[in-house]
């Protein structure tokens, strides 16, 4: 039993530890927002090179880092679309620092580009 508790305590520990990170260094990955509440941590991005603007809601599990989370996604302004977002959500490996490698793949590959690469990538997709 202790054992398990230590397993949730290091979990919950290392969660706290990316979602600190996230919130002080957050800017440089075009992350305006980090909110948490109870299971559900939103990220609102931005960005004026990509033109734009979105929000992913990511549902943590118990056996976080471990497994894969789901979530969904609120597109609110410019040119990305579900498909394009999900794709890279769907491509960042569990494991450690996974929030924070989650929000770095949404910065490099989508948020970093012109809308004229953005484009050419959906057409790839398809």
């Amino acid at each position: 039993m202790l054992h398990d508790i230590s397993l949730v305590v290091n979990r919950c520990q290392l969660l706290g530890e990316e979602i600190e990170f996230l919130n002080r260094w957050g800017g440089k990955f075009y992350l305006l927002k980090t909110e948490v509440n109870d299971t559900k941590v939103k990220f609102l991005f931005s960005s004026s090179i990509a033109c734009s603007k979105f929000e992913v809601e990511i549902f943590l599990t118990a056996n976080y880092p471990a497994s894969p989370v789901a979530f969904t996604i609120q597109k609110c302004t410019g040119n990305l679309g579900q498909e394009e977002i999900s794709v890279v959500l769907s491509s960042v490996p569990v494991g450690a620092n996974y929030l924070r490698r989650i929000v770095k793949q949404i910065s490099d590959n989508l948020l970093q580009c012109s809308p004229l690469t953005i484009h050419q990538q959906r057409v790839a997709v398809r």
